[in-house]
């Protein structure tokens, strides 16, 4: 069957979060690291804000219903969510696995697919131990020239990156519903007489 699994943090051996999906293990550890994440569990469905997030201007959960959450992430995120985070949910009525990224993308998520599974990670390095992906030519040029691959990619092949305010919708077949929960376009014209 379909994988998912996921691994963030410094490294592999303090790995702050390790997902397995078919067996629904969850592990959550922070060996000194500066976070402070916002965990909500119920009914087999769950919520992880990593990083440093906010929810209403709160740096936790309380008074939380989750499945109302889960129903409009996109929304939840969008307007009450604020801070450096990365978002992971699972909604266990749909099946379904979601990742986001904040507005600065400030923790990263890679993400590749290797065999049957689906991985994501917030250490490239980590990422690139399990998938063994090649280098690209093309994107290895750009951090060369530019300092940094383009939106969404990274210097190898196959290994990809949430870009800034994206959220994935991921299905049990591992499809990836892929879009942004805020662009600049959503925002009303400021009207500013000097």
């Amino acid at each position: 069957g379909n994988n998912l699994k996921l691994t963030s943090g410094a490294s592999s051996k303090n790995a702050a979060l390790s997902i397995e999906r078919d067996n629904h293990h969850l592990v959550s550890s922070h060996k000194g690291c500066p976070i402070n994440d916002i965990f909500i569990s119920e009914n087999n469905s769950w919520l992880l804000l990593a990083g440093i997030p906010f929810i209403d201007g709160n740096n936790h959960a309380e008074n939380l219903n989750l499945q109302p959450i889960l129903n409009n992430l996109e929304d939840f995120i969008n307007k009450r969510v604020d801070g450096h985070f990365c978002c992971l949910a699972y909604n266990n009525q749909s099946k379904t696995f979601y990742v986001a990224s904040d507005c600065n993308s400030f923790i990263p998520v890679f993400y590749s697919r290797h065999g049957d599974l689906l991985i994501f990670s917030s250490n490239l390095e980590d990422l690139c131990h399990k998938v063994r992906p090649s280098i690209s030519s093309d994107s290895f040029a750009r951090v060369i020239q530019l300092g940094c691959p383009l939106p969404g990619e990274t210097q190898f092949n196959g290994v990809y990156r949430l870009e800034a305010n994206q959220l994935f919708k991921i299905s049990t077949e591992l499809k990836i519903d892929k879009k942004y929960y805020w662009k600049p376009s959503d925002e009303k014209e400021w009207n500013l007489s000097l």
